[in-house]
Parts: C-alpha cells; structure tokens; sequence
C-alpha cells in the first residue's frame, strides 16, 4: 500500500508536469521583426508564419519591407531580429539560410511600349533608355564600364512606387518579377533580361544574440523548412 500511495504520488506528479509543460510550449508568445526586400522569396517567411501561428496564436509579427542598407543598418541596431537579403554578409557576425528559390531580374514597361513586344530585353536595348533602378544596384551600374553610361532617371527601394513611375511615363524600371499584377487589363508589362544575374534570397540574424523564446522557434522552423 505505501507503494502504491508513492506510485500514484509519482504518476500525478508527472501528470502535472506534463501538463504544464505542454501548457508553456503552447502559450508561446511575443513578438517576431522581419526586415525583408520584396521578393517572391518572401513566401518562404509567410509559409512559416503561417505554421507558427496555427500553433502559436499568440505570437505577432512585423514586417518591415527596405532594401539590403535599410535591413542591414536596421538589424545591426536591433530594431529588426531577422532580415531576408539578396548580398553576401559577413559571416562572422551573421548566421544565414539560403532560400531555394531565385529571383528573375527584368524590365517594367508600360504595355503599349515598342519594347513590349520583345520575349527578352538587353542592356543594348535599354541604351538612352531613362532606367528606374533599385537603390542596390546604383553601385553596380556606376561602377561597371559597360552599364557606366546607362541613363538613370529614378532610383527607388521599393517596387511599388517605382511602378507608378513607369505606368506614368517616366521610365522602365529594373526589378524582380512576380512583384506587380501585369496581367488583365493592367498598363504594364514584364519581360526578363537577356543576361540574368542570380538572385538567390538569404535570411540572417545575428550570430551571438540572445533571441526570445519566438525569434527561436521562428528560426527553427526556417531551418527544417530549407532542409
């Protein structure tokens, strides 16, 4: 009878921690900040969201959308926990997950542009041209001598905006594609560069900082999702 009266103690008990165990891995909350570039890649953050909140209801996300400096400068200060880039980083202050997909660079037009008609679009065709760029390939044009004399009218960080100029008449913006509806009767169209660059997204974070309990479990399942 003693051991049996220690028996059930010990199964109750257990029961109990059990219990508040699963209680505590189910009431998981907090706040999760994501700096991210607009890509399609992003559905690979959304897919995980997702998963996380049919679990964990009561974590909340924030989203905030900047090109590589903005994210950079924003994780850097902590304002951000995890960012989604196209750049390399360094890595001894930076852990990453490359994402399997990539990005298709191309060209924004209007629909009734002559370019339009054209499957694929090269620089030659851009020449004299007035370009809407993303702020992170300013550099590269500038510093390239074969893009040096590209005619640059705008340069923006994100998309959207960008596209209003180029359903405006300003110029053809360079970009990603999947990003803006050209289809139906929408004014623009997209084609892809002749000469692509691959444009394989990364999500970062620091290497050695002390995350909550939900930057933990969001990396986690980024992790399995990758594998």
């Amino acid at each position: 009878m003693i051991l049996r009266r220690r028996a059930e103690e010990m199964v109750h008990l257990m029961q109990m921690t059990e219990g508040e165990i699963s209680k505590a891995h189910h009431n998981v909350s907090g706040e999760i900040h994501i700096g991210a570039g607009e890509s399609r890649s992003f559905h690979h953050i959304s897919e995980t969201a997702g998963k996380i909140h049919a679990q964990y209801p009561d974590i909340r996300f924030t989203i905030t959308s900047g090109d590589t400096a903005d994210l950079m400068e924003q994780l850097e200060s902590g304002l951000i926990d995890v960012a989604l880039i196209f750049t390399d980083y360094d890595h001894d202050q930076y852990q990453g997950i490359r994402l399997p997909q990539e990005d298709r660079l191309g060209v924004l037009m209007r629909r009734d542009d002559p370019l339009a008609g054209k499957d694929v679009i090269s620089f030659h065709d851009m020449k004299d041209q007035p370009l809407i760029i993303p702020r992170a390939a300013a550099g590269l044009l500038s510093s390239d001598p074969a893009l040096a004399d590209m005619k640059i009218a705008t340069v923006y960080n994100l998309i959207y905006n960008a596209s209003l100029f180029v359903e405006d008449g300003v110029g053809y913006a360079i970009g990603f594609d999947g990003l803006i509806n050209v289809s139906g009767d929408s004014a623009l169209a997209f084609r892809p560069l002749e000469t692509q660059i691959i444009q394989a997204a990364t999500v970062i974070w620091k290497k050695y900082e002390s995350f909550t309990p939900a930057v933990n479990l969001f990396l986690n399942y980024m992790k399995q999702g990758t594998k």
